[in-house]
This record gives structure tokens, C-alpha cells and sequence, in this order.
């Protein structure tokens, strides 16, 4: 037996969905993933979903080998409806193909974006959109249906889907800074002397009325706020250092800060959650406040180990909160901060 691959996983989900979307059980519709010549006559309501063509993304051109490379599928769905009659009633077939199809357009039309699935260790939601096809194009799809009669359908877009390496690679270590440099001859090789620049820090306000409002975070060090800092621990003026930052957001909520830590495996997390509570709901670089409890404290949860020349940590800000009534428990991170510890081994 052939092993499901993510991309059938996505496939089956998207199958499942409009299963259960049109209540096909109970309406007495088959639904299958195939070429629609498979099909052949039926002897009870069928719609088939067709995955006929696949693109690159468009958003990924530098992707690597180990890691999941994003695809667009296309989908054409078509209707094998048959005659029944319901009491005194006789229903046509053709008719019944247009109860499949406007079904089926209301259910994408309503959920455009479907419940996530786990296909191969990455949670994926593909968005459906409808797509206008010629009379030509749709003619060339049937055209390689055999001996197969052309039935009315309909084309969807159905992105993004994952491609999975087996196994994935880890996240690598994330730049914090960034710089030019000309040189010509050997001195190519030198060591770089050019001037090197962090992400800048932008003025911003939190909208409290979007219940799904993320925190906002930067560090603050000499009176400057910063996204990513790099820290000599054997420079006598970071000796006994402790990150502090700027937490912005609604001053009554619970936030917790959480640090991460780079490994040979990714990005996980380390220590414990920090409980915390925003300053404002304002960042500006050109306002930073001053005062006690400013700017917070945020221990680092392990040192840079002797021996080591550095370690990476990504520091985020969030919160808990409920979409809606009913709706599940969901977490708003901020944008993660970067910090790398170094040292220069001799």
C-alpha cells in the first residue's frame, strides 16, 4: 500500500470538508478524489473533486530541500447526478447536478478557508477560491476524459498545500543584522569592517477593539530601543546583563513573555512563561518612558555555556483570549525579539 503523502492528506481533508459541508450521507452522494472517466455510469448521486493541475506557490523561490515547499492545486468538480422520484415528483438528472454544484458553491462561498488539518507535522488551512474558466479551457480538461460525456463543472483554487521532506530540516539561526561591504582583490577574505544594522523599531498603537489584538515588544538598551541585540559576554560592560523591554498593550490584560532558544533541532521553548503586564498601548522610539518599573526586566532563562561561541534566543509576548462566544481558546504573539549571546574563542 502506498503511504499517504501530505499532499493526499490535504486532498482527503478538502473531500471530508465538502462531505460533510452537503451532508452527502444523508443525501445519498458518493464524493471521490479522480479523474472523472473513472466514473463511468452511476447508480446513485456522485460528485468527484479532480485535482488536475499543480504551481509553485510563487512565494518560495528560495526554498530549501528539508524544508515544506508551499503548492497551489486546482480542482475541477463535477456533479453525476441521476433521476429519482420522490413521491408524485421525478427529478431529472441534470437537475440534480445543479442541487450538487449550487451546493457546493454555497458551501466554499461560506467557508472559503477550511478547518486546519495536520498533514505531516505542519497545520495547514488551504483558502478556496473560485476560478473562471473558459469554454476552451474547460473543453481541454474533458478532452482528456476518454470516451467520457461532458458534464457541467466547476474550478477552484485550493492553496496553499505543503510539500514535506522526510524528515524536516531544523530552522536555521536567524539574522539579526544586516550589511554592505565593497571590497575588491583578496581583500574578499578580510574581516568585515562595513557597518552592519538591525531591524529599526517603528511607532505603533495597539486597536484594543480587535479582540485578537498581539502585544507589542523592543528592547531597550542605552536609551534606544531595538528588535535584535548581539551581546559580547566577555565585554566587562555586559557583565551581569538582563534584557529588559518595552511591553505595549492594554494595561488590564494577562500577558506572558516566553523565551525560545535556538538548538541543532529548531527553535523551542525555554523556561518558564513570564507573567507581565503592558505599559500602554503605544510604541514610539521617540517617547520612551521613564520611571520606576521601566523598562521591564526579562531574566534570560540560561547562560552562553563555557566553551560555547554563542547562542540565540527569540523572546515573544502573549496572550490568551476567545474570538468570539463559543469560539475555541486562541493565543496573539507579538513579533518575536532577537537576542544572540557570543564570544570570541581563542
Amino acid at each position: 500500500m502506498v503511504a499517504p503523502s501530505s499532499l493526499s492528506i490535504v486532498c482527503e481533508h478538502i473531500r471530508d470538508f465538502v462531505a460533510m459541508g452537503i451532508a452527502a450521507q444523508a443525501n445519498g452522494v458518493d464524493i471521490s478524489i479522480g479523474a472523472p472517466a473513472a466514473i463511468g455510469t452511476p447508480t446513485e448521486h456522485h460528485l468527484n473533486l479532480f485535482f488536475y493541475r499543480f504551481e509553485p506557490s510563487g512565494f518560495e523561490a528560495g526554498a530549501q530541500p528539508d524544508q515544506p515547499w508551499n503548492i497551489r492545486m486546482f480542482c475541477m468538480i463535477t456533479p453525476f447526478g441521476i433521476d429519482e422520484t420522490v413521491g408524485q415528483t421525478t427529478i431529472a438528472a441534470g437537475e440534480n447536478d445543479m442541487r450538487l454544484l449550487g451546493d457546493v458553491m454555497r458551501l466554499f462561498h461560506q467557508a472559503p478557508i477550511l478547518p486546519p488539518v495536520d498533514a505531516g507535522g505542519v497545520t495547514v488551512r488551504p483558502q478556496v477560491m473560485f476560478m473562471s474558466t473558459t469554454d476552451e479551457q474547460i473543453n481541454q480538461i474533458w478532452s482528456t476524459q476518454g470516451e467520457a460525456h461532458y458534464r457541467p463543472s466547476i474550478v477552484y483554487e485550493m492553496s496553499l498545500t505543503p510539500i514535506i521532506p522526510q524528515p524536516i530540516g531544523p530552522d536555521p539561526v536567524i539574522v539579526g543584522e544586516i550589511g554592505l561591504e565593497t571590497r575588491v582583490g583578496d581583500d574578499r577574505f578580510a574581516p568585515f569592517e562595513g557597518r552592519i544594522m538591525g531591524p529599526p523599531v517603528r511607532a505603533l498603537t495597539i486597536d484594543l477593539r480587535d479582540p485578537g489584538w498581539p502585544p507589542a515588544t523592543a528592547f531597550v538598551l542605552d536609551d534606544t530601543l531595538h528588535r535584535a541585540l548581539a551581546i559580547d559576554v566577555e565585554d566587562p560592560a555586559f557583565a551581569g546583563f538582563v534584557p529588559a523591554i518595552w511591553l505595549a498593550g492594554d494595561p488590564n490584560s494577562s500577558v506572558d513573555l516566553v523565551w525560545e532558544v535556538w538548538t541543532p533541532g529548531g527553535f523551542v521553548a525555554t523556561g518558564a512563561p513570564i507573567a507581565a503586564t503592558p505599559r500602554g498601548v503605544a510604541l514610539d522610539p521617540l517617547a520612551i518612558p521613564t520611571g520606576p518599573g521601566f523598562p521591564l526586566p526579562v531574566p534570560l532563562p540560561q547562560a552562553l555555556p563555557p566553551g560555547e561561541a554563542s547562542l540565540q534566543f527569540m523572546l515573544f509576548a502573549e496572550r490568551r483570549f476567545t474570538p468570539g462566544p463559543g469560539a475555541p481558546e486562541a493565543v496573539a504573539r507579538s513579533e518575536p525579539l532577537l537576542l544572540t549571546l557570543w564570544r570570541t574563542l581563542p
